[in-house]
């Protein structure tokens, strides 16, 4: 008799700081009967690899009867067609829930799933812990593997990957803003966001990034001058690695790109203008729901 547990490929998750902080704002938002949030995940896959990079809530109700779960269905539609003119590479990868202390997989996740099967192959869940007990962020990934037995299924099994915080520049900036004078989070073996990178808050650290860039280039330039006056002996794989990096650089002329980081530095005071004004919105409207 021979068992089969779903795939033995391991699947490698990434998750975005965007991704846990809105999930914890959408739990800090709920409707105080609800127990948990959920929402849809949205990001990008290649091979074993899938990459969270933005979610959204989606209303849901619980009644006993967890057959009779319903989902805000056509939000979601909505919702993710919006996002996705926004960021045409986002597809929805999956879908996520806050954990229910003393729970460890509601029996109403079986019709969560089903619905998100119809929007993406093989959908990544993604739980969060709301409790914040420590000073981490704990973060677990699973998908839906069949149990088969002699060729036939005979049920599903959850199997958990390992989750990895995946962080850009312009990410590391807002968080390193967020945790002034404190440490960015990364990921530890058990599934945990947990600090581990001293940052400084205050301008000394573009600096620092400043100086350490210009620090780089004066050395590439130095091996280069080195080479062509026939001091040092070439080595093609470095060569391919700074002809690659010159390739990637768009070349501009001078007033070109004066005008385009002018363009940039207006759109970025434009967003945080528009943030400011969302978050006075909010605000308002939080002490409005409160008084009434």
């Amino acid at each position: 008799m021979a068992v089969f547990f779903g795939r033995e490929a391991s699947l490698e998750v990434k998750v975005h700081p965007l991704v846990p902080l809105s999930i914890l704002d959408h739990y800090q938002r709920r409707e105080s009967t609800q127990g948990r949030v959920i929402g849809t995940l949205l990001g990008k896959i290649s091979d074993n690899c899938v990459e969270i990079t933005n979610c959204y809530a989606v209303r849901h109700a619980e009644p006993e009867d967890f057959s009779k779960m319903a989902l805000g269905r056509e939000l979601n539609a909505q919702m993710c067609e919006l996002t996705t003119r926004v960021a045409k590479r986002e597809v929805i990868v999956g879908w996520y829930s806050t954990t229910i202390p003393g729970v460890n997989f509601p029996s109403n996740n079986v019709v969560v799933h089903a619905f998100y099967c119809e929007q993406a192959d093989n959908p990544v869940i993604l739980t969060v812990d709301t409790r914040l007990e420590t000073d981490e962020i704990v973060v677990n990934a699973f998908t839906v593997a069949p149990i088969v037995l002699e060729g036939e299924g005979v049920g599903n099994i959850l199997k958990e990957h390992t989750v990895i915080t995946e962080m850009g520049p312009q990410e590391r900036i807002c968080v390193d803003k967020m945790i002034t004078g404190g440490i960015v989070p990364s990921v530890r073996s058990n599934n945990a966001l947990s600090p581990e990178m001293p940052v400084d808050g205050s301008l000394s650290r573009t600096e620092d990034v400043l100086e350490k860039l210009l620090g780089m280039l004066t050395a590439v330039s130095g091996y280069v001058d080195d080479v062509v006056a026939g001091r040092r002996e070439p080595d093609n794989e470095v060569g391919a690695l700074i002809a690659a990096s010159m390739a990637s650089v768009p070349r501009l002329r001078p007033e070109l790109f004066q005008r385009s980081f002018a363009d940039s530095v207006q759109d970025m005071l434009m967003v945080d203008f528009l943030a400011s004004l969302t978050k006075t919105q909010l605000e308002i409207a939080e002490r409005i729901n409160a008084s009434l």
